[in-house]
């Protein structure tokens, strides 16, 4: 009698193992599904933050052009800028 209550415990127990196993992997893979949505958002925030940074850029450099009193001399400017830059292009491509 005493085998038999030995092994309905120990049946007991490798139950409760093996429940408290397959709630715990469960629990993983909830985790782990978590963890790669987070990371896409992280990566999506990531990416806005870096777009919202050259936007900034392109606005400050804008009001840098056109903090002159003038709009013709934001023009001009510009166009200064453009011929520089294409002196670099034909230095380059020499």
């Amino acid at each position: 009698m005493e085998e038999n209550t030995l092994i309905v415990s120990l049946k007991q127990k490798i139950n409760k193992l093996i429940s408290l196993y397959e709630f715990k992997k469960d629990e993983i893979n909830k985790l782990q599904n978590e963890l790669k949505e987070k990371n896409t958002q992280l990566a999506s925030c990531e990416n806005k933050i870096i777009e919202l940074e050259q936007k900034n850029n392109q606005l400050k450099l804008a009001k840098a052009l056109v903090s002159s009193d003038e709009p013709n001399d934001a023009k001009l400017r510009i166009n200064k800028m453009v011929r520089e830059i294409d002196k670099c292009i034909a230095l380059l491509n020499k």
